[in-house]
């Protein structure tokens, strides 16, 4: 009997080990991070549940996001996770910022992680990255365009300057996770609509017609000023290349040279030695 468990015992291993290996890892069965999930409707993804027990503080974030997309075209999503263990927080924020945003490069991710174990950046923010020179002035299939960027996109180095109002106003509460998120997100909302309600300058605006008539005005001093200096340039030029002639003056033989006029006169001196 113990030599039949055995010999079953021992095929099995011995099945197993020709078996092919299943790469679990590859179909996003075993890891639930390895699978990207679709962007929020709510704009919130609190996988780590920080809010279970606060739904009115989530919802209140949920408004606050949603308002902000509706009024003026530009979804920021915020992803909450108690650890990242695939990367770190800036490649899953990018990873996100990817999947939920793409090509477009209207909007902003926002990764938080509760773990203070892991080092890095926290939170971890995924935005569009280009700057005033990339952006046009062109309005977007959905109406919406800001100062020198279309359809609603920030560039970088003005979400840079953003976040770091932001952060810093929310700093002295980031010893408690679901107030700091909140202020983050009260900042942000503030913030972004404020930059978004600037409206690209516009030829017609009063200050760009003052600087418009200085302009011109300086242009046409300096126009007549240089027409009047070649005038005078061209009358002087024109007086040097005359030819002036003199006219022929007839004069009397008394006056002619070398004769002084009146008779013919000469004088002799003689020597005194010569003198007898």
């Amino acid at each position: 009997m113990i030599r039949g468990v055995k010999r079953i015992f021992i095929l099995m291993m011995i099945s197993l080990a020709f078996c092919p290996a299943v790469d679990v890892y590859a179909q996003g069965v075993l890891s639930g991070s390895e699978v990207t999930p679709d962007a929020p409707p709510s704009h919130v993804l609190d996988d780590a549940e920080l809010f279970r027990e606060q739904p009115a503080q989530l919802a209140d974030i949920q408004n606050l996001l949603r308002a902000l997309e509706s009024d003026h075209g530009y979804p920021v999503y915020l992803s909450i996770y108690y650890n990242v263990f695939d990367g770190d927080l800036q490649s899953r924020a990018d990873r996100l910022h990817e999947a939920w945003i793409g090509e477009a490069g209207r909007g902003m991710v926002i990764v938080f992680q509760l773990d203070p174990v892991v080092s890095g950046s926290n939170p971890a923010v995924a935005y569009y990255k280009g700057s005033e020179l990339d952006a046009g002035t062109d309005e977007g299939a959905d109406g919406y365009t800001v100062a020198g960027a279309p359809s609603g996109i920030i560039p970088g180095q003005d979400v840079e300057a953003i976040l770091a109002r932001v952060f810093k106003a929310a700093e002295e509460k980031r010893e408690d996770p679901k107030a700091f998120l909140r202020a983050i997100t009260l900042g942000l909302d503030r913030e972004v609509r404020q930059y978004l309600a600037i409206e690209p300058p516009k030829w017609s605006d009063a200050n760009n017609l003052q600087l418009m008539a200085i302009f011109l005005s300086v242009i046409g001093g300096l126009v007549l000023a240089g027409f009047l200096l070649w005038r005078l340039m061209s009358r002087a030029d024109a007086r040097s290349g005359k030819t002036h002639y003199f006219p022929e003056v007839r004069v009397g033989r008394r006056l002619g040279a070398p004769f002084g006029g009146g008779w013919i006169s000469e004088k002799t001196f003689v020597p005194a030695s010569s003198r007898k």
